[in-house]
């Protein structure tokens, strides 16, 4: 569940569509690459955290994406820790990471939410995780799943384009199968054995890998 959830929840510096290749900001409103080693982004002006217990949405700066990667380094995450030499926040709006040696997949994985999503240092009131700044806020947290909202403060003001999501977790495939066909559910992730996505397939719907 956690796992579908995170991009939901936390923003990254960066996006990448894999569809078209295409990497684009995110909190980030440029990437400068000082030379092969040295990056620095420059993040978007007046980001905000979700709300929390006081119904505070206070302010995302350098310094929080700096202790986010601090502490995956401290946790032994690999980019973080083998690839990535130093972070500094030189000002609230400015990162700069140095690189032990080029990384290939360093802009990829700064777009995974799960591997670079940027948290705060506060808890969320609905769920006890720490609150991000995605495009929707928590709402509630029960056994059956997990209720969204949309974030009235996201940093691109035309999205999202849903005004809240309900993610669900499901052990049965006769009863996900038949939400799915009756409309219950909108989007369906699975893991069919064999990756027969195929098996997936119904009339008005897309699949995909």
């Amino acid at each position: 569940r956690d796992s579908a959830i995170e991009p939901l929840i936390y923003s990254t510096l960066v996006g990448f569509d894999r569809r078209t290749n295409l990497l684009y900001g995110d909190l980030a409103q440029s990437i400068e690459l000082r030379d092969p080693l040295t990056v620095a982004f420059t993040l978007r002006p007046e980001l905000r955290f979700h709300p929390n217990d006081r119904s505070l949405a206070v302010a995302l700066t350098a310094e929080d994406v700096r202790r986010e990667f601090a502490l995956r380094a401290a946790g032994g995450d690999f980019v973080f820790s083998d690839v990535v030499s130093r972070i500094d926040a030189p000002d609230l709006q400015t990162v700069v990471l140095e690189l032990r040696a080029p990384f290939a997949l360093l802009f990829e994985t700064f777009a995974d939410a799960r591997a670079a999503g940027i948290r705060s240092g506060q808890i969320s009131p609905a769920t006890g995780e720490p609150l991000g700044s995605g495009p929707f806020v928590s709402a509630s947290r029960e056994p059956a799943g997990d209720t969204l909202a949309r974030n009235q403060l996201y940093h691109r003001p035309d999205q999202p384009l849903l005004d809240g999501v309900s993610v669900r977790e499901l052990e049965d495939e006769a009863a996900v199968n038949a939400a799915f066909d009756d409309g219950t559910i909108d989007v369906l992730a699975v893991r069919p054995a064999g990756d027969d996505i195929a098996a997936f397939e119904r009339p008005g719907t897309t699949v995909s890998a």
